[in-house]
This record gives C-alpha cells, structure tokens and sequence, in this order.
C-alpha cells in the first residue's frame, strides 16, 4: 500500500493517509517526478512505504534549511506585485530570476523551480536533505520495521 504523508508544522502533527488504488505495488520511487532530481528505486515489503513514509515526516522535523537571502528580496517583491495571489507570485519568478552566463536551460529551470518551491512552502533543497535522511533512517531500522511488521501480522492473522 502507498502511504502519503503530510508534517504539519503549524500544528506540530504528521498526518498519513493510505492510496488504496496502489494496493500490490512491492517498489516505490523516492522524489519529486515534477523537478529535476535523483530518484531513487527502494524494493519494500508489505507495511515498509508506511514507515519509510512516516521516517520522512519527522525529518521534516529534524531538517531546516535555511534558503538563500535573496529569496526574501524576490519573496517580497512577488508580494508587492501580486497580494494574496500565491499562483501568480509563482509564475511571476520567471520574470524575475534570470539565467545566469553560461547556464544550461535545465539548470535555470531547476534554479527556479528550487525558489517557486520555497515560495510554495516545499523547499526543494530541504526536502531532498529530508528523502535521503529518511532513507537512511530507514536503512538503519529495517530489521527492527520487519519485526513489527511480522508480529503485527500474527496479532491480526
């Protein structure tokens, strides 16, 4: 089963919630499809997503990042231009961050896509630091995971 998890800080709460349509998928792919970045393949037992998900949670927790300065100078400048409208602040990035001598477009893009994430609250940088915390964590607990995993199931079997 695939398990979606939400760390709210606001309420200092993780919330999981199970996608039953993805029942009998046994590999799930670590990162974000949408931006430039390096997913990882992790072949998990039944019951494992449910913990490398909750692991990844709480390291939003444990892991801030602080951005760049200049990310609060665009911030504020969106904000003067497009109050209370978070998709155009967003879109307005591209007008305001331009591609550097001898940029590559994929790299630009990323670079813009790394601010448009802060400015959304999902900070790319940090949440990368967050994925391979959690996978390490992970790693480090598996044998520990598997043994709940195998008691659980004789509790409810």
């Amino acid at each position: 089963m695939k398990y979606f998890g939400l760390a709210a800080y606001n309420e200092n709460t993780i919330y999981l919630k199970p996608d039953m349509s993805l029942v009998g998928h046994d590999n799930i792919q670590i990162g974000r499809g949408s931006t430039i970045y390096k997913h990882r393949k992790i072949k998990l037992k039944e019951g494992e997503q449910y913990f490398l998900t909750l692991l990844h949670e709480i390291g939003h927790f444990k892991i801030k990042i602080k951005p760049p300065n200049y990310y609060y100078l665009l911030r504020a400048r969106l904000c003067e231009q497009y109050p209370n409208d978070i998709e155009m602040q967003t879109d307005g990035a591209w007008d305001l961050i331009h591609p550097k001598k001898n940029e590559s477009d994929a790299e630009y893009m990323h670079r813009v896509d790394k601010f448009r994430s802060w400015l959304i609250g999902d900070y790319l940088d940090e949440h990368n630091s967050v994925e391979d915390w959690a996978i390490e964590e992970f790693k480090k607990q598996r044998k520990e995971i598997r043994e709940i995993l195998k008691n659980y199931h004789q509790i409810e079997g």
